[in-house]
């Protein structure tokens, strides 16, 4: 199986973005539903993303708002 480049493009920005979070510790909350990711590697990043304190994803506004409040 061939990767769609413009996929990888937007993968690249998305992950230059996240890197200027952890870089100036900001705290970017970013909520959704990620139980159908496909993609073993993309839900390892967010259970590793979750340990930290700069990117935290979840299915809850209101567990976002509390997380970034805390």
């Amino acid at each position: 199986m061939q990767r769609c480049p413009q996929r990888k493009f937007y993968s690249q920005i998305a992950g230059e973005v996240l890197q200027k979070f952890v870089t100036y510790q900001m705290r970017l909350a970013i909520v959704g539903d990620f139980t159908s990711l496909g993609s073993s590697s993309l839900r390892s990043f967010i259970l590793e993303s979750n340990k930290g304190k700069e990117i935290y994803f979840t299915e809850e506004e209101e567990k976002a708002m509390n997380w970034l409040v805390s």
